[in-house]
């Protein structure tokens, strides 16, 4: 059997140290690209394959080492306001990339964009004084798809869906398995009729991901004659109780909690004569589906420090999806109407 060749024979072929091999293999920016570029052809005429014994063995030893400061990631912060960027979901979301930052030696700051005066020029001298090797995009405010920023000498990942250009690596909630097992646990509560209501833009950006999953559930699981047409608003007013009257719904959908605070202002008794179930609850009590925004954010930080540590940046030629799976909650807001054996996981609050 063919002796495996090692760092020493690649360091000794290409002429460099065994350190510089070890660098460049790893694709670390202590190496010039075209030192990287040739110590990578040498490995490849050699045979060079990586002994995942080894590897698994000084990944450990490193990660042991004690967490020490890497570098600065950017939280890009492009709502029209800094205190607009802060509401429930978002500041979840933030948390859970910030502590797994932490963990992983990175220190996150939040840039404000939007911030009048700053072009994206002077933007890209702001995050290189500050010493940023990876940008955060985390979800845009209504209305805006794409951002003016110089991607090239960065990282780069957005933990949103609503980015659209440029196409980039993403990490977000997974839209359509999420509101199919919301849609299977009210069947197995013994709810036959549903009838759902979706905001416009939010269902543009989520890629209509709750539209898709409720038109399949009723196609594959539903009688046809059960199925109710979605409604589309955008913010709860009187033609939603006369639609409400005319389709007779057991259970009607929302995107969040603004629906149920509208029908109970108008005295509906919830879940007594409509049950109520929110596409992404994060209210206790209702039910619903908690999109996990710390799993999102904490899972983005994992793929961008990935992307640091190989020395990849800008915008990648085949970008990848990360979906990460919500939780259901089962609130006070549907009740048990007739037993069934389809139950979704869940967790009861």
């Amino acid at each position: 059997m063919p002796r495996r060749p090692t760092l020493v024979d690649i360091a000794k072929k290409a002429g460099v140290s065994v350190m510089t091999v070890s660098y460049a293999l790893r694709n670390q920016p202590q190496t010039a690209a075209s030192t990287r570029e040739h110590v990578m052809k040498v490995a490849r005429e050699l045979g060079y394959v990586p002994d995942p014994e080894i590897s698994r063995m000084m990944n450990y030893l490193r990660a042991n080492k004690g967490v020490r400061y890497q570098s600065t990631l950017a939280l890009l912060n492009s709502h029209p306001t800094r205190a607009a960027f802060h509401y429930p979901f978002m500041d979840r979301l933030v948390r859970g990339a910030a502590d797994r930052a932490k963990e992983l030696g990175y220190s996150l700051e939040e840039f404000w964009i939007s911030e009048p005066g700053i072009t994206p020029s002077r933007m890209k001298r702001i995050l290189h004084a500050r010493g940023v090797r990876g940008l955060l995009v985390p979800p845009l405010p209504d209305g805006r798809t794409t951002l003016d920023i110089d991607w090239g000498p960065f990282a780069s990942i957005a933990m949103t869906s609503t980015l659209e250009t440029p196409s980039m690596t993403r990490v977000a909630a997974d839209t359509f398995s999420d509101k199919t097992r919301l849609l299977e646990y009210l069947h197995g509560l013994g709810y036959r009729r549903m009838a759902m209501v979706t905001n416009p833009d939010q269902e543009r950006r989520e890629h209509s991901g709750s539209t898709s999953a409720f038109h399949w559930y009723h196609r594959e699981v539903l009688r046809q004659d059960q199925y109710i047409p979605p409604l589309h608003l955008v913010a709860p007013d009187r033609s939603l109780l006369t639609w409400l009257r005319r389709e007779k719904p057991d259970v009607l959908i929302g995107p969040d909690e603004r629906l149920l605070k509208f029908l109970r202002e108008q005295e509906w008794a919830i879940p007594g004569k409509l049950g109520y179930a929110a596409f992404a609850g994060t209210v206790p009590g209702v039910t619903g589906i908690d999109p996990q925004p710390e799993r999102i954010g904490a899972a983005a930080i994992d793929s961008l420090s990935a992307q640091i540590q190989r020395n990849e940046h800008g915008i990648p030629q085949n970008p990848k999806v990360i979906l990460i799976e919500g939780e259901l909650v089962e609130g006070s807001t549907t009740r048990l109407i007739r037993s069934s054996k389809l139950r979704g996981r869940s967790r009861t609050v």
